[in-house]
């Protein structure tokens, strides 16, 4: 405690916004998907 944070801080918020640019992506895949296609049909591709 009390020691500078160096680098560590910049690598968080890089961390941070992989993360959510990742779940972004995903959820924008999963709910722009055909939906007449059924979810069955689709998990067994």
């Amino acid at each position: 405690m009390g020691t500078e944070i160096g680098n560590d801080g910049i690598i968080a918020i890089a961390w941070c916004v992989g993360i959510a640019l990742i779940g972004y992506v995903w959820s924008k895949r999963s709910f722009n998907r055909d939906s007449t296609t059924p979810v069955a049909a689709t998990a067994t591709k």
